[in-house]
């Protein structure tokens, strides 16, 4: 009889840190399955505020035309085709002698056209 309790209490405790390293497993999974989508959407930050101050030099430089223009970017920050669109980059620029200013509206987009991320930025010209 001794025998049989102490084989219980050796499987019982078994099945606990069996448990025990599952719920653990679960809980890093998901961190690094979090951890992967907050780098992802960090390094898209990063290539959209290169993106935008690219516009904003151009724009101080004052080489840039007034009107509204959309931009298709693929991942590597290539320009491309609506359909391989990664970033699309709307800017609307103004030239008026009283207040020129430049409004740049960047977005990460997915495989199935939703906005992922948003970037919007908006820069006065310093009239002379």
């Amino acid at each position: 009889m001794k025998k049989v309790s102490k084989v219980n209490a050796v499987l019982i405790e078994l099945i606990i840190v069996i448990l025990f390293f599952a719920i653990s497993s679960v809980i890093t999974i998901q961190l690094f399955a979090k951890s992967y989508s907050v780098e992802t959407a960090s390094s898209a930050k990063t290539e959209l505020t290169l993106v935008v101050e690219n516009q904003m030099d151009e724009y101080r430089g004052g080489t840039m035309p007034a009107g509204s223009k959309v931009l298709f970017y693929d991942e590597s920050l290539q320009l491309c085709e609506e359909e391989d669109a990664y970033f699309i980059e709307k800017i609307n620029a103004t030239n008026d002698e009283q207040l020129p200013i430049l409004h740049v509206d960047v977005s990460v987009v997915d495989t199935k056209g939703r906005t992922v991320l948003s970037y919007v930025t908006a820069y006065e010209r310093q009239v002379q």
